[in-house]
């Protein structure tokens, strides 16, 4: 669903120092993301605001340290995950200075080269969590009514700096730079939602499938209405939103088996769910299901920087271009 940067070690021992990188977070990410609204004024009231230095990765700092983890207990680690937000050189008012962060608009290659302490930077630590892994649902908030048993295992601290490029008032959306400090599953994409500012074509996470698009958002519309009156809402649902194979449709084309005289091509399209899905797929329901998919959200991975050396005191940059929608 992203674009931007994908990194590819050719040695086993670059990847090994890559990875150590990233597990000990050292290594530093920006990406780009296009939102709804003027960012970050819509940042709801009921998300509290934070003192600058309190929080270090999602976490209170004068509570346990990560070696600590596995040993606290459920109410030591939700005084530890914090909610909240902050901004770098922080006011005593935070609504002036959302406003002050929106105001604060510079171009891509000056967020690039500010540090966190500098600039102004908003900061949120949200915790998150793998909700239903098997179909990649994701959530974030304070989780204070989930069991127990689930918070102990699924909840994880995260935190995001944002900083602000432009705003667009023709489509009422703001381009954004975005600095993950942890590394969790849709981590970026549910900070911002949290924030009231969802990637504005994110239609998982507050997004419209065709935002600023009238002419495809009607497109969209009937090519949805004439796929639930060919096959039923709950069929047509299932063929076009790309929902993970259900436990029946994985046994029913399991049982399948290849014919002496079968080609390969046509066993694969036998045994395919999406395929069966599709009726077939013929080129007119391609087209309808094209209309009505996601084909990429506009977050996009700029720059990575990985520790290079075994002493931490050199690193390297990657960066690839900015997308067009930036």
């Amino acid at each position: 669903l992203t674009s931007g940067l994908v990194l590819v070690a050719r040695q086993s021992a670059v990847a090994q120092k890559w990875c150590r990188s990233i597990m000990d977070r050292q290594a530093k990410k920006w990406y780009l993301a296009r939102v709804k609204g003027k960012f970050p004024t819509n940042c709801p009231a009921s998300i509290q605001h934070l003192k600058e230095g309190e929080v270090l990765n999602g976490e209170f700092q004068n509570i346990a340290s990560d070696s600590m983890e596995k040993e606290l207990s459920l109410e030591q680690r939700k005084a530890r995950f914090a909610f909240g937000y902050w901004f770098t050189n922080s006011m005593e008012n935070p609504d002036d200075f959302k406003n002050e962060v929106f105001q604060k608009q510079q171009p891509v290659q000056k967020w690039l080269d500010e540090t966190l302490s500098s600039s102004t930077w908003l900061h949120l630590a949200c915790p998150t969590r793998i909700a239903i892994p098997k179909d990649g649902i994701c959530e974030a908030g304070s989780f204070e009514s989930l069991e127990d048993d689930k918070y102990l295992k699924t909840v994880k601290p995260a935190e995001t700096a944002f900083g602000v490029v432009r705003y667009d008032g023709a489509t009422d959306s703001t381009v954004v730079v975005c600095r993950p400090m942890t590394g969790r599953t849709h981590q970026i994409r549910l900070h911002l939602r949290a924030l009231g500012h969802p990637i504005a074509n994110d239609p998982c996470y507050g997004g419209d499938l065709w935002f600023g698009d009238e002419e495809g958002t009607q497109a969209c519309a009937a090519a949805t209405k004439i796929l639930q009156e060919s096959d039923g809402s709950q069929a047509a649902v299932a063929a076009v939103s790309d929902t993970p194979a259900t436990e029946e449709e994985i046994s029913a084309v399991g049982k399948k088996t290849k014919g002496s005289s079968e080609t390969q091509a046509d066993f694969i399209k036998k045994t395919c769910v999406w395929c069966l899905r599709s009726n077939g797929n013929s080129k007119e329901r391609t087209m309808l299901e094209f209309m009505i998919r996601c084909k990429g959200i506009w977050l996009h991975a700029l720059k990575y920087e990985m520790i290079s050396c075994d002493d931490k005191k050199c690193s390297i940059a990657y960066e690839t271009e900015q997308p067009e929608w930036s």
